[in-house]
């Protein structure tokens, strides 16, 4: 029998090649989370499709490991300096924070309460004891941040926890109602309800961003009504589709959440009327249900995108839910400015 000589040279590639193609293998089979008959499910497919709500789960896990750590850290602080001056913790408390907290006075207590009355419930009496311990729980706080915040700045405190990455949901726009620049760096997308309570209270919030961040931000709405809470908010929400094709959007917009909810053919004729839109147009738009589909399409974007409740807000594909401060979308909006970047938003 004789044998054939590979080459040394294609022998080394051969080599080579098998064990890329079982790397590539390998790597394939780790990023499956299942086969069916052998086709794959990859695990990145799964996380795309859990979206926005994977993503939350992540930040509460990150918030959680963060306070869990800083803990850490500060008993870490206390036990060296402790140690350092010969002392028990608790006696360093006592010595550094308890004993250098100001008392509280009845002066105090009772100008908290006049201050905050109107979002307390009961009279002064019986909620005086309880308004003295907040108080002097909030000094106490107080007190322990500087002392440990003293404490870090005076140590190398080296802090290797990474937040997850931003997630940015791919939200469509097209043919939406715009409120601002087309081409401002910030885009908010707002899935809102027309009768929603907390949609309502967040109206004045949003007027405070756009005053704040001028022709930075633009505004862009979707319905979302949620019809087994607000029955009647679909037909507000195609109302304002009709009061879109006069050019009247926003001021129909900004009249419906002004008064109580009402979708009644009189209520939103009036409203019309009252904007100075060609009411029999506005009218014959209205019932002819020409939009519903349209309204349709926004909820189920939403539903898409995870959406439980209104308002929802998407800040250059970034999430928030609620009626949220001002600060809220500062937070983000000046973490995106900071970017110097306008990251693609729109699934068009």
């Amino acid at each position: 029998m004789s044998l054939v000589r590979v080459p040394s040279m294609l022998l080394a590639c051969l080599m080579f090649a098998f064990a890329s193609v079982g790397a590539s293998a390998q790597t394939s089979s780790s990023d499956q989370a299942a086969t069916v008959d052998g086709a794959p499910i990859m695990k990145a497919d799964v996380d795309a499709k859990l979206g926005n709500n994977l993503a939350k789960l992540q930040e509460e896990i990150f918030r959680l490991r963060q306070k869990q750590l800083d803990s850490m850290i500060d008993q870490a602080l206390l036990e060296r300096e402790a140690s350092r001056r010969s002392v028990t913790i608790a006696a360093l408390v006592q010595t550094e924070i308890t004993s250098k907290v100001e008392a509280v006075t009845p002066e105090d207590v009772s100008k908290f309460y006049e201050e905050n009355k109107t979002k307390l419930q009961g009279e002064f009496k019986t909620l005086e004891d309880q308004i003295k311990n907040y108080l002097a729980a909030q000094r106490l706080q107080a007190r322990q941040k500087e002392f440990l915040g003293g404490l870090r700045q005076a140590s190398k405190v080296e802090v290797f926890l990474t937040a997850p990455p931003i997630f940015r949901s791919e939200v469509a726009t097209a043919g939406a109602p715009i409120r601002g620049s087309d081409d401002a760096p910030i885009t908010i997308v707002e899935f809102s309800d027309f009768h929603c309570p907390y949609c309502r209270k967040v109206q004045p919030i949003l007027d405070q961003v756009r005053a704040k961040y001028g022709e930075k931000v633009k505004l862009v709405y979707r319905d979302l009504p949620l019809d087994n809470l607000h029955p009647q908010a679909r037909a507000a929400a195609e109302a304002a589709r009709c009061a879109n094709e006069q050019g009247k959007f926003w001021e129909f917009h900004d009249k419906v959440f002004k008064n109580d909810p009402d979708s009644s053919a009189a209520t939103l004729d009036r409203f019309a009327q009252e904007l100075g839109m060609d009411v029999p147009a506005f009218d014959a738009c209205r019932t002819s249900g020409k939009y519903k589909a349209s309204v349709l399409s926004s909820n189920q974007e939403g539903s898409r995108l995870g959406l439980t409740g209104t308002p929802s807000f998407f800040i250059n594909g970034r999430i928030l839910v609620g009626a949220q401060p001002v600060e809220a979308f500062s937070k983000i909006i000046d973490e995106e400015l900071a970017k110097g970047s306008n990251p693609p938003v729109a699934r068009q």
